[in-house]
């Protein structure tokens, strides 16, 4: 190893293990209040030395790992009994600042890498100029959209005062989450730097996974309801991915640690849950799916297809005794276990109704939000085209499930106003605030993603984001930066059917 290259390692792993020691510091500040702020201070400290030297490319790294080894969430850690005892700060809730720096700093990022991507005349790829597309009309249409919803005090949202703050935090939620995906997207149109991102986005991922690990072996751990479950970020969502870098067919540094990062935080979750609930073995299976097609290169969409149903014949075959074998007598990973089986057991029912009925509430709950949004825009066929805006409502219109009954599935908020504006999947907060429009870049990112899915590891990550996670948690986040990696080059070899090109799929 050269002198250059050594030192580049040196850095490599001081970064990793500043982020471990940082995401203890996190996760032991949940329990001491004053070392949460210290951590806080620290990361802070890092982030804007950094900047104020004109590393901003190099702060925005350190800023995007903060953000995902942020506890962001109370209910996971004390559960709902002791949530008022918490007292603590973290990246994005500092004292009186709150998460004012964290938000200010995501314009900032994205303000430098917009300016330097103009100045050093960047090419950015025709992927990448879609998505900002797209998102800018979003934005556009999503804040129109809602003005005129409160114009017209649709859902009767006005008669609430709580509701135009609403409007408002979602408004800047969007922007905020557009500027730090944005900014990563500009920054890596140099190759230099999108190797740098790539190397140390992968080892975010991994610390995450080893931090969860260390805190599960000290006996620190969350809740989910009245479970156990690990102490640990969302962005938990992720590590099982990692088996993905560690695939011979692709090029990448240090597999070794991916590989063990990503098994070791599996067999712990095998011992005791975390907060991701059942999609944490879809995503399970999504890593194993992922390998075979990056391992077989499966650039057809056909292939995908006929792999992906065998996978679920597969499943049908082997739930039982699989629901047995890992959970180990766990009752809340059986539960959530056979949560996810079921969902994914298409080919275990006599029909379409058997495996509807079959499914339990959670899932049930994404597809009847769906349902309430279309009855919705029945009724108002004016918002079909561009929704109802970035915090628009929709009423409950169907039976099927008691939305009014609480227990964390909707805020007390929306139950009292009798409109809801929070769905729990991407799919249906598209269609709710973007309509057939949100529908469309739904399914275009999709497909940008998906016919990567045979040479790079971040195009399942994004894909699992945009899939899960478009609205959910900010430590998740560190997703939608991986889907700027996996867009970032126009793919050369689109996927095809029947080995034809097809322009149908040719989505750039």
């Amino acid at each position: 190893m050269n002198m250059m290259n050594r030192k580049s390692a040196v850095r490599d792993y001081g970064f990793i293990i500043i982020i471990i020691v940082l995401g203890l510091f996190n996760a032991f500040g949940t329990i001491i209040s004053a070392l949460s702020l210290f951590a806080a201070v620290i990361e802070y400290g890092i982030v804007l030395t950094l900047l104020s030297k004109g590393k901003y490319r190099e702060s925005f790294i350190y800023y995007i790992a903060f953000v995902a080894i942020t506890l962001e969430n109370d209910i996971f850690i004390y559960g709902e009994r002791s949530m008022a005892n918490s007292n603590r700060f973290t990246f994005l809730n500092i004292p009186i600042l709150g998460a004012y720096v964290f938000q200010l700093l995501a314009f900032i990022y994205l303000y430098m890498g917009y300016q330097d991507a103009q100045l050093n005349k960047y090419k950015i790829p025709s992927s990448i100029r879609q998505f900002q597309k797209w998102v800018i009309i979003l934005f556009v249409t999503g804040s129109v959209s809602v003005i005129i919803g409160m114009f017209l005090n649709d859902n009767g949202i006005m008669n609430w005062d709580y509701y135009p703050q609403e409007a408002i935090i979602r408004i800047i939620g969007y922007l905020v989450k557009v500027s730090i995906i944005l900014g990563a997207a500009y920054i890596v149109c140099d190759e230099k730097w999108f190797k740098m991102y790539e190397r140390h986005l992968m080892y975010i991922i991994a610390a995450i996974a080893i931090i969860s690990t260390i805190t599960f072996i000290l006996g620190y751990h969350g809740y989910y309801g009245d479970s156990e479950i690990m102490l640990s970020t969302l962005a938990i969502a992720y590590t099982p991915l990692l088996i993905l870098f560690a695939n011979k067919k692709i090029n990448f540094p240090n597999k070794t640690l991916a590989l063990t990062s990503g098994v070791l935080i599996i067999a712990v979750s095998l011992s005791m849950p975390n907060c991701i609930g059942s999609k944490w073995y879809m995503i399970i299976l999504a890593a194993v799916a992922g390998w075979f097609i990056i391992f077989a290169k499966l650039k057809s969409y056909i292939n995908i297809i006929g792999m992906t149903v065998v996978g679920l014949f597969l499943l049908t075959l082997l739930s039982e005794p699989l629901i047995s074998l890992i959970s180990g007598g766990n009752e809340f990973v059986e539960w959530k276990l056979t949560q996810a089986v079921k969902t994914m057991n298409i080919f275990g029912r006599d029909s379409a109704k058997d495996w509807y009925e079959d499914m339990d509430n959670s899932p049930l709950y994404r597809i009847d939000e769906l349902h309430n949004t279309f009855i919705e825009y029945t009724e108002k066929p004016g918002y079909v085209i561009f929704g109802k805006g970035l915090g628009g409502t929709t009423r409950h219109h169907t039976n099927l499930l008691y939305w009014e009954s609480g227990h964390g599935t909707f805020s007390e908020s929306q139950i009292r106003m009798g409109a809801y504006h929070s769905m729990h999947e991407t799919m249906a907060v598209l269609f709710l605030q973007h309509g057939i429009a949100g529908i469309c870049f739904f399914f275009i990112m999709i497909g940008m993603l998906a016919k990567r899915l045979y040479k790079t590891p971040w195009a399942m990550i994004g894909l699992i984001w945009i899939l899960f996670y478009w609205s959910y948690g900010v430590s998740l986040l560190i997703g939608g930066v991986a889907m700027v990696l996996a867009i970032r080059d126009n793919d050369e070899h689109p996927l095809k059917l029947n080995n034809k090109k097809n322009k149908l799929f040719n989505i750039r």
